[in-house]
């Protein structure tokens, strides 16, 4: 979501992902895929991307380090992922769970696209509130990057 609202509000983004879900990042707008990986730097640098001027970590496990030298410092990078920001001088944000912004303003960049669509969300499962259990173990398989919905069957 974040990147395509990144998008949305003219930023070229790329995307980085395992080499099997690399098409989910493709398919998205004006995201370029990187395969993630040791050598994702020199992706970028191979597909005429020289400059890295911010990065959200949404991941976690370790890429932190390779972040802040892409952007040049850890005042440019942001995780919602990895609790070990602090040591490499990088803010961990965790929304509203903490006392920070929601980022709902972003929601505007939705709403003021013209009719169409400046962000999807793909959907990969849907079930009723009576059935929250078995949502909840279709939401710890993989792959992720699909949602599981819970949808009001108490109406």
């Amino acid at each position: 979501m974040a990147a395509q609202l990144a998008v949305a509000r003219g930023a070229r983004v790329f995307g980085t992902a395992r080499e099997e879900s690399l098409p989910v990042v493709a398919a998205l707008a004006g995201v370029t895929p990187v395969p993630s990986g040791e050598g994702w730097m020199r992706s970028l640098r191979d597909g005429g991307i020289d400059r890295v001027d911010a990065a959200l970590d949404a991941r976690g496990g370790g890429a932190l380090p390779a972040l802040v030298a892409a952007a040049g410092g850890p005042e440019r990078v942001v995780t919602i992922a990895d609790p070990a920001a602090a040591e490499h001088g990088v803010r961990f944000t965790r929304g509203s769970l903490a006392g920070e912004p929601t980022g709902h303003h972003g929601l505007t960049t939705i709403a003021g696209s013209g009719g169409r669509p400046a962000a999807t969300m793909p959907i990969r499962a849907t079930f009723p509130f009576s059935e929250a259990p078995a949502a909840h173990d279709a939401a710890q398989t993989r792959p992720a990057w699909r949602r599981v919905a819970l949808l009001n069957d108490r109406v």
